[in-house]
């Protein structure tokens, strides 16, 4: 926003000063010997100050955003107009879309992919606690009094399969296979790192759905990703605002370059050949949708 800024406005004022002092007088007074007139006077300067900065960043973008609403830069969408204003897409050079978000938070993903089913062992002991009990106590009673070799068998073996809660977890359907948990694990954490994206779905009809994605800097986040989530649940039920600049729109998809070699087995041209496989394969994480439409965030937000 403040590259931005300082273009249309010709500089930017990131703060305003506010200064506030107060000072207090004392007079100490006394009296000379007599006739010499003499009177000491001591006058005590006590000042305190403060100093408060104010940064302008919501008024700051309150500007932006009017100055670029003025030029007629903005195409404004939201679910009432997304069918005659979408095709004047490419003609704005920036957004703003109002619409429910929803927030993708890989990151969370992955953690829970790593600890399911430890959850799932948890979930299961807990749910199982007064059984386990009661069957413990049973077979505890069964090793002492049981004159039956198979039930003497059963009753040694059993505590070992009911104190494994992984066993346990599987029988009622909270454990899955760790191998399996493990491949996707490493697919996500290749293809998404630990991406947090909002994206809104706006419908048309009869062009259907359009699908309006926007990834995130958790750091420029004034709350945390989970507080967020807790307030307004991960499907929105208020709607937000993205404003930004398009990146990738739905008729914007461009092919990879093809591939040409000189045969001269030259390093930088094998890298290049190497870093165009790459994008092929990197299409099947982060390449667009059919119907998405990919937003550079400037700014996301309620308004009222």
């Amino acid at each position: 926003m403040y590259s931005i800024s300082s273009q249309i406005f010709e500089g930017l004022t990131e703060y305003v000063t506010n200064y506030s002092g107060n000072k207090r007088n004392e007079l100490e007074a006394q009296e000379g010997p007599v006739g010499s007139g003499r009177v000491l006077a001591d006058i005590l300067n006590k000042e305190a100050s403060t100093e408060e900065r104010k940064f302008l960043h919501d008024y700051s973008y309150s500007l932006f955003e009017e100055k670029l609403f003025d030029d007629k830069r903005v195409l404004q969408i939201d679910s009432s107009n997304i069918g005659k204003k979408i095709k004047n897409l490419d003609d704005y050079d920036f957004i703003k879309i109002r619409g429910r978000l929803l927030f993708n938070d890989v990151k969370i993903v992955n953690e829970t992919i790593k600890n399911i089913n430890q959850l799932g062992m948890a979930c299961a002991y807990l749910a199982s606690y007064s059984n386990l009990e009661e069957l413990r106590n049973q077979l505890s009673d069964a090793l002492v009094q049981s004159k039956n070799k198979n039930e003497k068998a059963f009753a040694k073996h059993s505590p070992k399969k009911i104190n494994d809660l992984s066993i346990i977890a599987k029988h009622l359907g909270w454990n899955i296979d760790q191998e399996f948990l493990d491949n996707v694990g490493v697919v996500l954490n290749y293809g998404y790192k630990d991406q947090f994206e909002v994206r809104t779905y706006l419908s048309s009809e009869p062009e259907g759905n359009y699908l309006f994605s926007a990834l995130l800097k958790r750091e420029y986040l004034r709350e945390e990703e989970n507080l967020i989530v807790k307030k307004y649940s991960r499907y929105s039920e208020k709607d937000f605002i993205i404003f930004g600049t398009v990146t990738q729109s739905k008729d914007g998809q461009t092919d990879l370059p093809a591939e040409e070699s000189s045969g001269s087995g030259d390093m930088k041209e094998a890298v290049a050949q190497m870093i165009l496989k790459l994008s092929e394969m990197e299409k099947q994480f982060t390449g667009k949708l059919k119907n998405e439409i990919m937003v550079d965030p400037i700014a996301i937000y309620r308004e009222f």
